[in-house]
């Protein structure tokens, strides 16, 4: 039986554990992200940030012209159609954008 003492006494065992265990969890980040944005077709993608990111337009005015995109995947759907005041919030929450 070895013990973890030994183990975690060789620097070269805990730099590499510790690059793994970033690199698993980098990778679910980022899978996360892909599949966030895989349903939705490049064009749409595209127009949708631009429409979010602009400037000197009403948030209703904005959810409406999001809708005109026809985007037909459940999660926008759903946001777009929902009841709640903060639909663009949720939207950039789901795109990863940063306000």
């Amino acid at each position: 039986m070895f013990s973890l003492k030994k183990l975690f006494a060789n620097k070269k065992i805990v730099i590499a554990l510790a690059v793994l265990v970033v690199l698993v969890l980098g990778y679910f980040y980022f899978s996360k992200t892909l599949a966030t944005k895989e349903n939705i077709s490049n064009a749409n993608l595209t127009a949708l940030t631009s429409i979010i990111n602009s400037t000197g337009v009403s948030d209703d005015n904005k959810i409406n012209a999001i809708k005109l995109l026809n985007i037909t995947d459940a999660k926008y759907t759903a946001i777009l159609n929902s009841s709640q005041d903060n639909k663009l919030t949720k939207l950039k929450e789901l795109l990863n954008i940063t306000a």
